[in-house]
């Protein structure tokens, strides 16, 4: 046993028995060209679409990003105020 070399764990290869990389490929430049033109509708399962419509559907998350605005807009004014307070007080000691 050795400590300061410890043994890498061997590799995972899993290799397709029933899988036809030339058949798929062109299936999707198929299913491309019939999208392009106009032939089938994409409809179905689009994950881009999908993902996070539920969580942004809900009544509290829309109120929640509607605050969020208005507290930045705050922190943004308070922020500046501070830096202009700040500025005047150093060109009144320098003046």
């Amino acid at each position: 046993m050795n400590l300061f070399r410890m043994p890498k764990p061997r590799g995972f290869n899993h290799n397709y028995i029933y899988y036809d990389e030339r058949r798929a490929r062109l299936r999707e430049i198929e299913e491309r060209a019939r999208r392009e033109l106009g032939m089938e509708q994409s409809g179905g399962y689009d994950a881009d679409r999908i993902r996070g419509a539920f969580a942004s559907g809900t009544r509290h998350s829309r109120r929640a990003r509607g605050r969020r605005g208005h507290a930045c807009q705050r922190f943004n004014v308070a922020v500046l105020a501070l830096l202009l307070i700040a500025l005047l007080a150093l060109l009144r000691s320098i003046g």
